[in-house]
Protein backbone atom coordinates (compact mmCIF):
# COMPACT_ATOMS: atom_id res chain seq x y z
CA UNK A 1 0.00 0.00 0.00
CA UNK A 2 2.85 2.06 0.73
CA UNK A 3 3.11 3.11 -3.10
CA UNK A 4 -0.62 5.10 -2.78
CA UNK A 5 0.26 6.52 0.77
CA UNK A 6 4.42 7.00 -0.23
CA UNK A 7 5.40 7.08 3.61
CA UNK A 8 8.69 7.41 4.75
CA UNK A 9 10.92 4.34 6.67
CA UNK A 10 9.80 5.91 10.11
CA UNK A 11 5.88 6.44 9.34
CA UNK A 12 5.55 3.15 8.22
CA UNK A 13 7.89 1.63 11.30
CA UNK A 14 5.07 3.97 13.35
CA UNK A 15 2.29 2.57 11.36
CA UNK A 16 2.96 -0.60 11.46
CA UNK A 17 3.04 -0.67 15.21
CA UNK A 18 -0.23 0.90 15.56
CA UNK A 19 -1.87 -1.74 13.24
CA UNK A 20 -0.12 -4.60 15.48
CA UNK A 21 -1.50 -2.92 18.71
CA UNK A 22 -4.98 -2.22 16.75
CA UNK A 23 -5.45 -5.98 15.79
CA UNK A 24 -3.58 -6.72 19.57
CA UNK A 25 -6.57 -4.87 21.34
CA UNK A 26 -9.62 -5.71 19.04
CA UNK A 27 -11.36 -7.43 21.68
CA UNK A 28 -12.14 -3.65 23.29
CA UNK A 29 -14.26 -1.69 21.50
CA UNK A 30 -12.95 0.09 18.89
CA UNK A 31 -13.29 3.80 20.28
CA UNK A 32 -11.67 2.66 23.52
CA UNK A 33 -9.04 0.93 21.44
CA UNK A 34 -8.08 4.02 19.68
CA UNK A 35 -7.80 6.19 22.73
CA UNK A 36 -5.64 2.96 24.37
CA UNK A 37 -3.42 2.94 21.21
CA UNK A 38 -2.59 6.24 21.30
CA UNK A 39 -2.04 7.07 24.76
CA UNK A 40 0.43 8.69 26.61
CA UNK A 41 1.89 5.19 27.76
CA UNK A 42 1.23 3.57 24.97
CA UNK A 43 3.24 6.17 23.10
CA UNK A 44 6.11 5.47 24.84
CA UNK A 45 6.16 1.98 24.03
CA UNK A 46 5.84 2.30 20.52
CA UNK A 47 8.15 5.30 20.54
CA UNK A 48 11.71 2.74 22.52
CA UNK A 49 10.38 -0.15 20.06
CA UNK A 50 11.15 1.83 16.63
CA UNK A 51 13.79 4.31 18.36
CA UNK A 52 12.47 7.39 17.45
CA UNK A 53 12.44 10.57 19.90
CA UNK A 54 8.90 11.99 21.17
CA UNK A 55 9.24 15.34 19.17
CA UNK A 56 9.74 13.10 16.23
CA UNK A 57 6.84 10.82 17.20
CA UNK A 58 4.44 13.72 17.10
CA UNK A 59 5.04 14.85 13.64
CA UNK A 60 5.05 11.45 12.69
CA UNK A 61 1.73 10.73 13.87
CA UNK A 62 0.76 14.17 12.55
CA UNK A 63 1.84 13.57 9.16
CA UNK A 64 0.15 10.45 9.35
CA UNK A 65 -3.38 11.61 10.31
CA UNK A 66 -3.32 13.74 6.87
CA UNK A 67 -2.54 11.20 4.80
CA UNK A 68 -5.68 9.55 2.56
CA UNK A 69 -6.39 6.55 2.13
CA UNK A 70 -9.06 5.50 -0.44
CA UNK A 71 -10.45 9.42 0.06
CA UNK A 72 -10.58 8.87 4.07
CA UNK A 73 -7.82 9.61 6.80
CA UNK A 74 -5.67 6.57 7.42
CA UNK A 75 -6.23 7.91 11.24
CA UNK A 76 -8.97 10.10 11.61
CA UNK A 77 -9.88 12.87 14.30
CA UNK A 78 -10.80 10.60 17.09
CA UNK A 79 -7.42 8.17 16.42
CA UNK A 80 -9.40 5.52 14.67
CA UNK A 81 -7.51 3.12 12.28
CA UNK A 82 -8.84 3.64 8.70
CA UNK A 83 -10.01 -0.35 8.18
Amino acid sequence: MNFMLNLTPQERDVLAEIVRLDNEYSMLPEDKRAKFILSTDMRKEMRELVKIEEKQFNVIISRLKKKLLFNKPLIDDNNLLHQ
